[in-house]
């Protein structure tokens, strides 16, 4: 009972991990008590509510829940640092070996960091990349890439965002610079979108930011791939992402033939 209302409190508190309390109580002293007294303050509101969260939360928060907190910068601004929306969004997440649905999310791409909300509102918390083999968000489908592996070519360790899985890929690294703009009343932070694109081909990852880039990996079809855009009436400059994913679908129906 005294282990479970430490370890209750305690998660109620920001920066704790129930794995590092866990240990740390592990080697603890346990306290005597009396027959028939009850121990002080078990019977409180507080440590009810402490216990209750406790019995509720321990087994998440050895896995989902074990990193650091999480605390919203520039809130203030017009702009933020999220991927398409600074608002929780339900999604779904591959975390230290299991599987988590439902699971309110946020996506700093500016440092990278995939955010849960902690479900009793206390507190967000930033999980631990290495840990993360993949995540849903708004329907986008991001995979952990580890550039160290030998697996992939190409890329950098990071997520990427899964634009087109067919036998030619096309990934997009979704990216936001952080910008200080000074005025002479004030000083604003401002979030362009820097996101960066790559194409699979030949058993390896190369950046595509231009249409003569992507036409270039693909010189088999070139006149086919351009017909297919005007087709289309799709504009490289103005949808990249799209232009790049229509391309890639095409040029692998093309080489099916």
């Amino acid at each position: 009972m005294v282990i479970r209302i430490l370890v209750a409190l305690y998660l109620i508190l920001p920066g704790f991990a129930a794995t590092s309390i866990a240990q740390e109580l592990a080697n603890a002293t346990p306290i005597a008590t009396t027959p028939g007294v009850a121990s002080p303050g078990v019977d409180s509101p507080g440590v009810t509510a402490a216990l209750t969260l406790y019995d509720s939360a321990t087994v998440e928060s050895q896995h989902l829940y074990n990193g650091k907190q999480y605390y919203v910068y520039d809130s203030r601004e017009v702009e933020h640092q999220f991927f398409l929306t600074e608002d929780w969004t339900v999604g779904s997440v591959f975390y230290d070996g299991q599987q988590f649905e439902q699971v309110p999310l946020l996506y700093d791409i500016v440092r990278d960091q995939l955010v849960v909300r902690y479900r009793h509102g206390f507190g967000n918390v930033t999980l631990q990349n290495r840990k993360v083999r993949s995540f849903t968000l708004d329907g986008h489908d991001f995979m952990r890439v580890e550039a160290d592996t030998g697996r992939v070519e190409g890329l950098r360790t990071g997520f990427y965002d899964q634009i087109y899985t067919g036998t030619t890929k096309v990934l997009a690294r979704r990216r936001k610079e952080r910008l200080q703009q000074l005025s002479e009343t004030k000083i604003t932070i401002a979030f362009p979108v820097k996101d960066q694109y790559y194409l699979y081909k030949n058993g390896e990852y190369q950046p595509v930011q231009s249409k003569r880039s992507v036409l270039m990996l693909l010189p088999e079809h070139k006149r086919q791939l351009k017909r297919e855009l005007r087709k289309q009436n799709l504009s490289f400059r103005q949808n990249r992402e799209e232009a790049i994913k229509i391309m890639a679908a095409r040029y692998d129906e093309l080489t099916k033939r």
